[in-house]
């Protein structure tokens, strides 16, 4: 873990290397590994206020049904467009990863969701949080997500 600057912000990060999986976030912030095994980790990441705001998951890639990026972005895809309580408001995909967001019609919450694909772990990075949180939350979206990398 080594403290970064992040141009533009005047922030400081640390990158961690947990749950097979890399990522960038904020000094003020807090990594919580809740449960890890071999093939399998869950972690969140908490605001200064306590609030859980990000979550991470990675899952070893024999685990899926699916191990190519276009096979999981479809699924996902189609599986969100179904969903009645969420409003897709944004898809992408790259060569090894996607991004859908959206908004939770049921809690009003917003959706961040990147899935990346590595050699061995399919690493997912959620952001869902309140829309009174917007201010507080989306400043460090872009940063975080960026640096999300799955191994």
């Amino acid at each position: 873990m080594f403290p970064i600057l992040c141009f533009g912000q005047s922030e400081l990060y640390e990158n961690y290397n947990r749950c097979n999986c890399s990522i960038d976030i904020p000094t003020e912030m807090t990594l919580n590994v809740y449960e890890s095994t071999f093939d399998y980790c869950d972690a969140e990441i908490i605001l200064k206020n306590g609030q859980r705001v990000i979550e991470l998951h990675s899952l070893n890639i024999s685990k899926f049904e699916f191990d190519n990026i276009e096979d999981l972005f479809n699924a996902a895809v189609i599986k969100h467009s179904k969903n009645p309580n969420f409003k897709l408001t944004y898809k992408m995909k790259s060569t090894n990863y996607f991004v859908i967001s959206g908004v939770d019609n049921k809690s009003g919450n917003i959706i961040y969701w990147k899935r990346v694909v590595g050699d061995n772990f399919i690493s997912d990075l959620r952001f869902d949080y309140p829309f009174s949180l917007k201010k507080e939350v989306e400043p460090f979206i872009g940063k975080i997500a960026k640096s999300f990398e799955s191994y």
